[in-house]
């Protein structure tokens, strides 16, 4: 059974209250507070909060949802205006899934998330983050689909977490490079991705903006995701094209330009590569 509570207030909860619970936090004034943790995911949709976690000082603004561990001593400061949705998930629960999806090699008990702020995107996790937040603050929540969408969400978090040990343990990696900070890098660079969409961005201008050389940055991105970051790039300015095209009726040259296709002519060939139809068959097919 999943719990849904809603708060304006200090968040004030021990950790017996916490398992399998979804908390809507809109905070009318500067709080802070101090707790002992379960498996948490902090999704925020407005504002920013600070947390300390081990002495580990993570900000978490708009946009981004950040992984904490079971039994950790968290500190959090939430600034006046910040709203979000805190998923506090029983170590029942994710060691139960972690059971379905661990190597036979692996530890039951050795599970832990990497706590950083990850960037929400269209992906099965944060589809799930927005339908969850949505039917709540919607007034639309059904208990059945909340937790269902509880139980989805939380699967997919222990998957994607599972995937990046995995990805981690055959990264390429220096001695004064742990995986967390090559994961920091690409979670950088996919957050400057998203954050200039529209934008005339190159391969230089990410790797600037992250810090990285190219080739590190170009290889260590695609090993964590599976493609390039011009790649990443390209897949979600078709996304953001294909949604102008079912919902607009700007014309195509418009939403070429305004997606970020700088070269409007190549703009019909590299939709038809990534969706199979040139832009006015997918326009002419509702979205296909």
């Amino acid at each position: 059974m999943v719990k849904l509570e809603n708060s304006t207030n200090k968040e004030a909860f021990s950790q017996k209250q916490m398992g399998n619970k979804i908390l809507y936090t809109r905070h009318l004034q500067d709080d802070s507070v101090k707790y002992r943790s379960t498996y948490t995911l902090k999704y925020l949709v407005k504002g920013h909060k600070c947390y300390e976690i081990n002495n580990k000082q993570l900000r978490v603004k708009k946009g981004q949802y950040l992984l904490i561990n079971n039994d950790q001593i968290i500190s959090s400061y939430a600034y006046k205006g910040a709203e979000g949705i805190s998923l506090f998930l029983s170590s029942e629960l994710v060691k139960d899934i972690y059971e379905s999806y661990r190597k036979e090699t692996e530890n039951p008990d050795d599970f832990r998330f990497y706590e950083l702020a990850f960037p929400r995107v269209n992906d099965a996790i944060g589809n799930s983050l927005a339908a969850l937040y949505h039917s709540r603050t919607n007034g639309t929540a059904d208990k059945i689909a909340v937790e269902n969408e509880f139980l989805h969400l939380t699967e997919q978090l222990v998957i994607q977490q599972l995937e990046i040990l995995h990805k981690g343990k055959s990264a390429k990696v220096s001695k004064e490079v742990t995986n967390e900070n090559l994961l920091k890098y690409v979670l950088l660079a996919r957050e400057f991705i998203h954050d200039n969409l529209t934008e005339r961005i190159y391969l230089d201008d990410i790797s600037r903006n992250v810090g990285l050389s190219k080739f590190h940055l170009h290889r260590n991105f695609k090993h964590f995701t599976g493609c390039s970051p011009l790649e990443y790039l390209t897949y979600y300015r078709i996304e953001n094209a294909k949604a102008k095209l079912k919902y607009s009726d700007e014309p195509i040259k418009d939403i070429a330009w305004s997606c970020g296709f700088e070269n409007i002519h190549y703009f019909p060939v590299i939709f038809k590569k990534h969706t199979g139809y040139t832009p006015s068959q997918y326009r002419k097919e509702d979205g296909c």
